[in-house]
């Protein structure tokens, strides 16, 4: 009798819970939030969040991973799957912004596969890309992305499971510092190929980025510092580090400027 007692109670109270769930979903529907629906509008149907981010690294070790990107609005979304299929979880992945110009530099590990033309053309369909092109890795299961934002744009990350997705949305961002001054290190231009690849590599755990210029050609650009002076130190102790000459050279422009040569 207890029991039973107990249990008309519960019920009684899940019909309380019901009626208040269903009371506050008509009242969130009503409010006033066309901005968020807006948003989310926008947002691919996919797999549960893991976290949001701008700069950082996530994902879980993979091997053999096949890219596929696709463009909803201005959200790009990166795929992966394997020969059996959607993968749970992002392959390893890092995230880092750099100016002059602002641009996106996502690194993916345990990748093999990709259709490199069409994952690049996607961020290009966007309005807050100029450019996007591959950097050249001497890891055959590694794939660098360069994304060259316009001014006045930003991204945010979202990394997704079960299945697996990186979901990059671009967004207008007044606050952007475009005309903010930024010193970094630098090679000489070069042609894409061989010589950017070991260059590359060679200031790789200096955080060395590569960087297409207005002419076409490629730069490995290391650091940025807000002063010449800080720009100064950096290149004194990397020379100390190396044991002598580096090749690399102190430049500058805005936050939003892309080197010409």
């Amino acid at each position: 009798m207890k029991r039973a007692e107990r249990e008309k109670q519960r019920a009684t109270a899940r019909k309380w819970i019901a009626a208040a769930a269903a009371v506050f979903c008509l009242c969130f529907a009503g409010a006033n939030i066309a901005p968020i629906y807006a948003y989310a509008s926008d947002l691919p149907v996919i797999g549960t969040i893991v976290r949001v981010l701008h700069i950082g690294t996530g994902g879980a070790r993979t091997d053999g991973a096949h890219i596929t990107a696709n463009k909803q609005g201005e959200i790009v979304d990166f795929r992966f799957e394997s020969n059996a299929g959607e993968l749970d979880a992002v392959p390893v992945y890092t995230a880092i912004q750099e100016r002059a110009p602002n641009r996106l530099v996502l690194t993916l590990h345990g990748v093999r596969t990709m259709d490199a033309a069409a994952i690049l053309n996607s961020p290009l369909e966007t309005d807050a890309v100029q450019d996007a092109y591959l950097g050249i890795l001497g890891d055959d299961s590694a794939y660098e992305f360069v994304i060259v934002l316009n001014t006045g744009y930003n991204y945010e990350i979202t990394e997704y499971e079960n299945p697996s997705s990186l979901a990059v949305r671009f967004y207008p961002d007044e606050a952007d510092g475009s005309e903010q001054t930024v010193y970094y290190l630098r090679t000489a231009a070069m042609p894409y190929g061989e010589e950017l690849g070991l260059t590359a590599k060679q200031f790789y755990p200096h955080h060395a980025t590569q960087l297409k210029t207005k002419s076409g050609e490629y730069i490995v650009v290391v650091g940025q510092y807000a002063t010449e002076d800080e720009a100064a130190a950096a290149l004194k102790t990397l020379e100390t580090e190396v044991g002598g000459e580096t090749g690399l050279f102190i430049a500058s422009g805005t936050a939003d400027a892309l080197p010409e040569q």
